[in-house]
């Protein structure tokens, strides 16, 4: 018995794909009064933009109230403490992808999340970050993860499922 998933499943991806971040990313104010330790968390609440895509709903499974999501992530801050001088950088944003990206959030602070109600691995397959010249910080990923939920089977086949994606700090 499989539930009738296919409508939450793409009110989900609508509703996710219409509140991922747009592609400009706003300009990053300097802080002054802002510790020089990039690594420390910012002086002040940082306003942290998440978007998500769903790629790919798999292993609906009614019986373990589980599922697969997979998807791309995006996630934008501000930190002027990252800001740097263009013209002696050469460039506007540097941009480091891989190993290299996990090297250098090794070396900042960063908003860390991650989804409560998974009961598999969290896995992120890709991962590219870029840092603007005035501290403005995008980071795109490419993640994977089974998720638990609580399935209403009442109504079957006419049900209507709602699939979470709980995240916290």
């Amino acid at each position: 018995m499989i539930p009738r998933l296919w409508p939450a499943a793409l009110l989900l991806t609508l509703l996710v794909a219409a509140a991922a971040p747009a592609e400009v990313i706003p300009p990053c104010a300097p802080d002054p009064s802002a510790p020089s330790n990039p690594l420390a968390s910012p002086a002040e609440p940082t306003f942290v933009e998440a978007g998500f895509y769903v790629t790919d709903l798999r292993n609906i499974d009614e019986v373990t109230d589980s599922f697969r999501f997979r998807g791309a992530v995006r996630i934008h801050w501000c930190d002027p403490r990252l800001a740097f001088d263009p013209e002696d950088a050469g460039t506007r944003e540097r941009i480091w992808a891989g190993k290299a990206a996990d090297l250098k959030l090794a070396s900042i602070w960063y908003p860390r999340g991650f989804p409560v109600n998974r009961v598999g691995d969290f896995e992120i397959s890709e991962r590219i970050l870029r840092i603007r010249h005035d501290g403005a910080v995008r980071q795109d990923l490419n993640t994977g993860v089974t998720l638990s939920t609580d399935y209403d089977l009442r109504r079957f086949p006419f049900d209507e499922q709602v699939l979470e994606l709980q995240i916290e700090s």
